[in-house]
């Protein structure tokens, strides 16, 4: 297996898997946000497992936005066509998800 099928595989279940545990929530709690926003820190062991998460989630992100322009990593938008060329032209979207030749 190579290792773009294995990020395939593991991006599309990613995407799935937590699905079903929103669901799961939802059909046990209801839509209720505030429920939805103390869960993650109902015990201690959940609330350590969340803030480990949490802080991880935001080095990664700065890590990449701070690559940006020196052949980092681009963070990667599901935006294209249209869309795309206007936030370029505004100079909110910096680089293309897709390069080539560098």
């Amino acid at each position: 297996m190579t290792l773009r099928s294995m990020y395939s595989i593991l991006a599309i279940a990613g995407a799935i898997i937590p699905y079903g545990f929103f669901i799961s929530f939802g059909i046990d709690y209801g839509l209720d946000p505030g429920v939805f926003l103390t869960a993650p820190f109902a015990n201690a062991a959940a609330g350590g497992f969340t803030a480990d998460l949490l802080m991880s989630s935001i080095v990664f992100w700065l890590y990449v936005f701070s690559r940006v322009g020196d052949n980092g990593p681009a963070p990667c938008l599901p935006i294209s066509g249209p869309v795309a060329a206007r936030l370029r032209a505004l100079g909110v979207l910096i680089s293309s998800p897709v390069r080539g030749g560098d």
